[in-house]
């Protein structure tokens, strides 16, 4: 089960086409899914707004001030035109600098922050909240700590600060959500 499955389709959509755009750079990493980390980031700082032309603080890319570049001197013109999409280019960066060895990280960056723009900056979107996510994705790190069942359940207790009766409750949404992955239900059966 792929925490992506548990994000709301607007989510879900936009994974696809960072998972793509990064494929297509030859960015896949084996260790760091940096589409995931991208759209965690966006639905932990983004959920609860509505993505309105507004709301992106659109703005002209920057310009040369003299009206001609100087010689010897390259000025770098910022190819996102919205202060989201440099919050996001940042972000991104950030991941790709801490979490995965890429030789250009600041194109990849820009390059997946662009999309991410151009996808949404000029329509308007609501990001919802997602506490279904939240709760999956502490679902599966209980799964991960209680180790099937065969770890101490007071690590785990006092790891997550959760109920003894709470990592059972989510050690069997984990079980049972692996089933019906492996076992889906049969039509007509409900």
């Amino acid at each position: 089960m792929k925490l992506v499955d548990c994000y709301p389709e607007l989510l879900r959509d936009i994974y696809d086409k960072i998972e793509d755009l990064v494929a297509e750079a030859g960015a896949a990493s084996p260790t760091v899914d940096i589409a995931w980390y991208t759209t965690e980031w966006i639905r932990e700082h983004w959920s609860g707004r509505y993505l309105i032309r507004a709301w992106w603080g659109h703005g002209e890319p920057a310009a040369d001030p003299e009206g001609e570049n100087l010689p010897g001197i390259n000025i770098q013109i910022d190819q996102l035109r919205t202060v989201r999409g440099r919050e996001l280019r940042d972000a991104v960066l950030e991941v790709l600098l801490l979490k995965a060895s890429h030789v250009r990280p600041c194109h990849l960056a820009t390059a997946i922050s662009a999309l991410v723009e151009k996808e949404w900056s000029t329509k308007k979107v609501y990001v919802p909240f997602s506490p279904a996510v939240d709760r999956t994705i502490r679902d599966l790190a209980v799964w991960q700590d209680f180790g099937g069942g065969m770890a101490d359940i007071e690590k785990v207790v006092n790891k997550h600060g959760l109920s003894q009766s709470s990592i059972y409750d989510a050690f069997r949404r984990v079980q049972k959500a692996r089933k019906e992955e492996q076992e889906p239900t049969l039509p007509g059966i409900y």
